[in-house]
């Protein structure tokens, strides 16, 4: 059984080579960007390198998104 873990600026520089590492490790990464334009370089960063990554905006998240990742916490926001 692998590990969750949500890493946030992974956007860009440490942070980014970090949930790439660990998901190469076979853990369940969430990548938390700030940059929406960053989600779709991140995706393809992940994909080239084989591994499974979910990369999500958590600056502006949808109520879906907190809904999928939170489930019990309230979207009547």
């Amino acid at each position: 059984m692998s590990d969750t873990y949500l890493i946030t600026g992974a956007g860009s520089g440490f942070s980014k080579e970090i949930a790439l590492r660990l998901a190469e490790q076979g853990h369940d990464v969430i990548a938390g960007v700030e940059i929406i334009a960053q989600v779709n370089t991140l995706r393809a960063e992940a994909h080239e390198r084989g591994v499974e990554l979910r990369v999500e905006n958590l600056m502006s998240p949808t109520k879906a998104t907190v809904a999928k990742h939170c489930p019990g916490t309230s979207t009547s926001y």
